[in-house]
């Protein structure tokens, strides 16, 4: 089992980042995706009260092949909760993902809609 790790704090990100890929369309797999169960580009989320802005994921780009495990790690309030729940879905207001795509299986589920999701 290979492990990989993101590791960052107060805005940083380090660890495995490929380049972004030409997306095929909302829900249609992609053959350049395929080869990874997850893949993650250019992933961001704020937090927004209408007096400022909180970048808690910023870019984030990663790939995961069916038998790797990717562990996160950071200092308290660095994103890693937030960048878990911009994969899955589930970030509430006042969170927002503003960019990004999210391939499970070679498909795009960032553009699907909560019930095709």
């Amino acid at each position: 089992m290979r492990l990989r790790s993101i590791i960052g704090g107060a805005g940083e990100r380090h660890g495995t980042a490929a380049q972004a890929r030409p997306d095929n369309g909302a829900g249609v797999p992609n053959e350049e995706h395929s080869e990874f169960a997850l893949s993650v580009r250019n992933l961001s989320t704020v937090f927004e009260d209408g007096k400022r802005t909180v970048h808690a994921v910023r870019d984030v780009s990663f790939d995961m092949r069916p038998t790797e495990r990717l562990g996160v790690v950071g200092e308290s309030g660095s994103g890693k909760s937030a960048l878990a729940l911009s994969i899955l879905g589930l970030i509430e207001p006042p969170g927002r993902v503003v960019g990004g795509e999210i391939h499970l299986g070679g498909r795009d589920i960032s553009k699907l809609s909560d019930r095709a999701l």
